[in-house]
């Protein structure tokens, strides 16, 4: 099965940008939830992670909000 992409550009500008970095951003979200520090103290106050904390839990939400299964993306 082969899927082509056309854009018209420049008109099409973003939309083909957006397509073209969506690898990098999935890899990036994937890395945010799933790679960072897990404890704390490490190279993070207690603050710090908790925000980071509070940040992944939000970004949790909305991936599931819009139906976006980062396992998926990046398998």
């Amino acid at each position: 099965m082969k899927a082509i992409l056309e854009f018209d550009l420049p008109e099409d500008s973003k939309e083909h940008k957006r397509t073209m970095i969506a690898t990098d951003m999935a890899i990036v979200l994937f890395d945010f939830i799933y790679n960072r520090p897990k404890n704390k103290g490490e190279n993070m106050s207690e603050m710090e992670y908790e925000g980071y904390m509070k940040a992944k839990a939000d970004m949790a939400e909305l991936l599931e909000a819009w139906g976006i299964d980062i396992d998926l993306i990046l398998d």
